[in-house]
C-alpha cells in the first residue's frame, strides 16, 4: 500500500476489525454524507471520514495511531457531536480521537 490512500468507503479495503466501525457510519450518515477510508504511514494512520458533499467540511475519525486504536462503533455522544458539527454551519472539519 502507498505511503497515503484514502476513499470512498469499500468493505473488501478496510480491515476486519475497522469494518464495524464504518458500516455502523454508513448506516447512521450515508444517506446524505460520504464515507471515506483514509489510510496513511503505510497503514499506521487509519481514519473514517464523514464528508459532507456540499460543504466539504468532515468529521474525522482516528481509528488507528496518534495513540489510537479503536475497534468499537461510536458512541451515541459522539455521532450527536458529529450531528451537531455539521448542523452548526462551521466551516472546519471536526477531529475525533485526534491528538
Amino acid at each position: 500500500m502507498d505511503s497515503a490512500h484514502e476513499a470512498i468507503y469499500n468493505p473488501e479495503n478496510v480491515s476486519d476489525e475497522h469494518r464495524p466501525i464504518f458500516d455502523a457510519l454508513k448506516r447512521e450518515f450515508g444517506l446524505k454524507f460520504q464515507i471515506w477510508h483514509y489510510v496513511n504511514d503505510y497503514g499506521r494512520l487509519v481514519r473514517a471520514e464523514i464528508l459532507n458533499p456540499e460543504t466539504r467540511v468532515a468529521a474525522k475519525i482516528t481509528l488507528l495511531g496518534e495513540g489510537c486504536n479503536r475497534t468499537s462503533p461510536l458512541s451515541s455522544a459522539e455521532i450527536q457531536q458529529i450531528r451537531n458539527h455539521f448542523d452548526s454551519g462551521i466551516q472546519n472539519d471536526l477531529g475525533l480521537n485526534q491528538k
